[in-house]
Order: C-alpha cells, then structure tokens, then sequence
C-alpha cells in the first residue's frame, strides 16, 4: 500500500473510507495494493476489508497479508513506508533519517578516493569549477540554517508562544517554492491544515484585491466606471482575505486587510467603512491594542459625522476599556471616553447605559484623591440614585450609590451628616440598610476622634460584605484624615 498522492487542488483534504460501515474522513488515507480504493488506517489491509483482488496463494496460505514491507533496521512493518532517496533502503517513520538508519551516503562511510597529482583528495572539479565534497559538520550547519529560514520565513498565528510552535514545511502545487508556516503543538493535524489553507486562501485573494487596484483600465473603462467597480471588488476581495485570515488566527493580517477595506469604502459608503474599521479594531484586540484604539477612533469619528450617536457612544465605551486594559493603561483617557459615551447616551435617552458609564467616572474620579474629583463623584452618585429611586427595577440599587456618595463626602469635608439627613429624605428606604448603620457610626467615629471605634465599625461590615478594592482605599482614606496610621484593621 502507498499514501493517495495529494490532489491538484491546493485546498484537498483528506479521502472517506471505501467500507461503507465506515466512511471515516481520513486526512492521511491509503490506497490498496490490489484493489487500488481508498480506506483509513483500519481497514488499509487485504484482511480488515476483505479484499477479493488478493493473490489466490496468498488467500489460502491463511495469513493477513501486510502490504507494506519490514523496516531493513528493526524489521518492522510501519503503515507508510519510507524508502531512503540515497541507498533506497526501507525504513520505517522511526529510522527515516539518514543517521537513524545508518545511511551508506553518509561522509563517514563514504569510500575515499585515492588523491591525484592534480586534485586533493577532498575535492572535485566541474568544467573547471572546485567543489568541496560535503562534510557532517557542513550538513549540520546547513540544517541549522534552515531550521533559522524556516523561523524567520513562517507565517501563522502571533498568538501561539514561540516556545510552543511546530514548524512545518508545505510543497504546494500551485508555487514551485516551499511554504513555511508554524502551528501550536497541541493542535490536531486537521486544524493545522485547515488553517494552513485559509491563510494561503487569504494571501491568494490579497494578491487578487492588489492587483485590482494596480490595473487602472484604459480611458473607456475610466469613462464607464471601470475604476469605481474594480475598487469595489478590491474592498470585497480584501473583506474575504480578512475572514479567512480570522479563521487561521492570524489577527494582524486580519486587521490589516479590514483597515484596507475600509479606507477604500471611505469614498463609496461611509457607514460600511466604519463598520470595516470596527472590524479591524476587534481582530487588532487580541494582540495589538494600539492599533484597535486607532482604528475605533476612525470609527466613531464617522459614526459622529453620519449622527448615528448611540454607535458611536458604545464604541467610546469600548474605547474607555481598552485605556482601562494592563497593556496601555490610562485612567485620564479612559474616563475622557466613558464621558463622551455617558453623554452620547444621554442625548439618546439611553438612561441605563449612560448610568453604566457615569458610574465608572465616579469610581475613578474619587480615586484621584483631589477636591475636583471627590466633587464630581458625589454629583454622579446622588443622580443616578435619584434616578434609580424613580425606577422600580431599579431602586434598591440606590443605597450603594448613596453610601458611596456619604464616602466620598466624608473625604471631601470629614463631616457628612448634613447629606445622610438628606438622603434618608430622599430615600427612607436608606435608613433601614447596613449601609446606613455602617455611615452613621463612622460620622460618630469622626466626629469623636474614635480611631478604634472606626475601625471595629468596618471589620463588622467586612465580615457580611467583604469590602472591595475601591471601598478599603476610600475607607483608608477617610481613617487617615483622623489618624495616621494606614492600617484598616
């Protein structure tokens, strides 16, 4: 038996088995020596799928027939076959290679011809031409060059680590030069094939998207609106090169054929030109940030001049949790963009979102420890509590925003027992909260100068409603403009 020579087409993927109880889908199918079908690596043998072209004498001698040949090392008869390109021996996938099979060409083995008066006995010429005979230390450094071109030269997902890449060499029909791609090692051989082929799918329609925009057309063409057609099958050549670039993992150049497409539609249809480029920002986000921050400012700068706001309010707010990401951490932008998104929606009367986003000011607001900010955190908080008591999905959510309202107050003035009185107005419902009681001792606390009272007060509330980041640095804060000493508990 021999594997099935690969098919013309370059995107060909495996063969079903011919036993028609199977039908498995085999990525590395092999054809019967007698029969010439297809079948998977359980019924490859005569015997597994009861061949009935197998030798009369071979049939009756009982025994299955192996149709593939003993390796001459360790005399054992592998599914595939390898036969040496050099001493044409049979080896099986373990001893492939020429030093596990110890190959007869090898330099060490190789007869040393007599030295001549005229040539050294380590050279030989060609029509005048010295070639040096190659040496083991010469094909191991050939190999490591190789192995160096095939790293530089691969092409596959950025994501994988390199320390967990497999490199693969491919030969395909279509180019006469090899291909280099690298996959994970923990992914199957079908996901790397299919991968491998949207990428080489993406590339092809790349080339075809490049060489539509290169061939402007004669006058005529220009006159009839040659130029226009060919720029959009450019832009639906370079949207398809993205989705399949997606598929392979290949975020960059996904982004990159988006931000292509889209700077082409800018001209044609602005509203699929900031889709395009919202596009782009979504593949750029799983390894690039800076270019998917780039790419949704274009966006909602079209998105603003076409007045679809409420768009562009959810991609500012996308644009806020990209600045709050590790890798280009701004707080100063972020908020900038959770304003901007607040207010969009707002002007949409989109209440819930534009809560959503006036709250993330607030949270960041009161952690920059200045007059301003403790200010600005307290108006937000007592409007979307004011907003939220009017709503009666909403209310119950009003007592965290009216507690952290009292917190920031009390950073700001020390005193807050003017506001309590007026929240318990606003809503009576806060007086019957642990929120409340939890407040109200503090003020005493503060206003007594009761550092211990102070602190057994929030170890109480810690123990029912562990505190979270924002509320212990709040909480700090406040104890330290009764005492200097920063521990809470």
């Amino acid at each position: 038996m021999s594997l099935v020579e690969e098919s013309c087409d370059p995107f060909y993927i495996g063969q079903h088995c011919h036993v028609k109880s199977c039908g498995t889908l085999d990525f590395l199918p092999i054809k019967c020596t007698f029969c010439e079908l297809i079948y998977c690596k359980e019924h490859h043998t005569p015997h597994n799928h009861q061949c009935d072209k197998v030798p009369e004498k071979q049939r009756q001698s009982g025994v299955q027939y192996q149709s593939s040949q003993p390796c001459h090392i360790c005399q054992f008869a592998d599914i595939v076959n390898v036969v040496c390109e050099e001493c044409a021996s049979v080896c099986c996938m373990s001893h492939r290679t020429l030093e596990q099979h110890n190959c007869k060409t090898l330099p060490s083995n190789r007869p040393v011809s007599k030295p001549t008066a005229s040539l050294p006995a380590t050279s030989s010429t060609v029509k005048g031409v010295s070639l040096k005979r190659k040496g083991a230390k010469s094909i191991a450094l050939e190999r490591k060059v190789m192995v160096m071109k095939m790293k530089n030269k691969s092409k596959g997902p950025g994501s994988v680590p390199p320390d967990e890449r497999l490199f693969i060499n491919v030969t395909r029909t279509t180019t006469p030069e090899p291909c280099y791609y690298h996959f994970s090692k923990t992914w199957s051989v079908g996901l790397c094939q299919i991968m491998s082929d949207h990428q080489a799918r993406a590339e092809k329609l790349i080339e075809e998207a490049d060489k539509k925009l290169t061939s402007g057309g004669g006058f005529f063409s220009r006159v009839l609106g040659g130029g226009q057609r060919n720029t959009e099958d450019a832009i639906d050549l370079y949207s398809q090169a993205a989705n399949n670039f997606k598929i392979a993992k290949l975020w960059s150049e996904a982004g990159n054929a988006f931000k292509k497409a889209a700077s082409l539609n800018s001209s044609i249809s602005k509203h699929e030109s900031a889709s395009q480029y919202v596009e782009a920002a979504t593949a750029f986000k799983k390894n690039n940030k800076e270019e998917a921050v780039a790419c949704l400012l274009e966006a909602v700068q079209v998105y603003e001049e076409l007045g679809r706001f409420s768009i562009a309010a959810k991609h500012y707010a996308s644009l806020g949790e990209l600045y709050e990401s590790d890798d280009i951490l701004n707080i100063e932008l972020a908020v900038k963009n959770f304003q901007k998104a607040a207010d969009y929606y707002d002007s949409e009367e989109s209440t819930s979102n534009a809560n959503k986003f006036k709250l993330k000011v607030a949270h960041y607001s009161a952690l920059t420890d200045t007059t301003e900010g403790y200010e600005k955190a307290v108006a937000i908080y007592e409007e979307v509590a004011a907003r939220s008591i009017d709503n009666n999905l909403l209310k119950w959510s009003a007592k965290e925003y009216y507690f952290k309202a009292v917190l920031c107050t009390m950073c700001l003035r020390g005193e807050s027992g003017e506001a309590i009185t007026r929240y318990e107005e606003e809503f009576p419902s806060f007086m019957n909260t642990r929120e409340h009681q939890l407040v109200a001792g503090l003020q005493e606390a503060i206003s007594e100068s009761n550092v211990d009272n102070f602190t057994v007060l929030v170890q109480e509330y810690d123990n029912i409603s562990p505190l979270d980041k924002w509320l212990t640095s709040i909480l700090l804060k406040i104890k330290k403009s009764i005492n200097e000493d920063p521990d809470l508990c």
